[in-house]
């Protein structure tokens, strides 16, 4: 009989057990972790940017002109 495929040499090695891997899969996973930070900055930065605009916004003249026009700003 006659198996498709290749067989493997070690089935129970992993990135972990020498050196190099282990220092790879380290540098992988900083990696990873720093591009989460920048994301979650960049994220709030972001929401920063849209809560300024809308305070300006608000505070602008063109909505205490008129009551109407201030009442419907504040109840959105």
């Amino acid at each position: 009989m006659a198996e498709r495929g290749m067989q493997l040499v070690n089935p129970f090695f992993n990135i972990w057990s020498s050196e190099m891997g282990s220092r790879l899969a380290y540098t992988s996973i900083y990696t990873a972790s720093l591009c989460v930070l920048l994301y979650f900055g960049f994220l709030a930065y972001k929401v920063y940017c849209v809560w300024i605009t809308i305070r300006r916004k608000r505070a602008a003249q063109l909505y205490r002109n008129s009551e109407i026009r201030r009442l419907k700003v504040y109840l959105l």
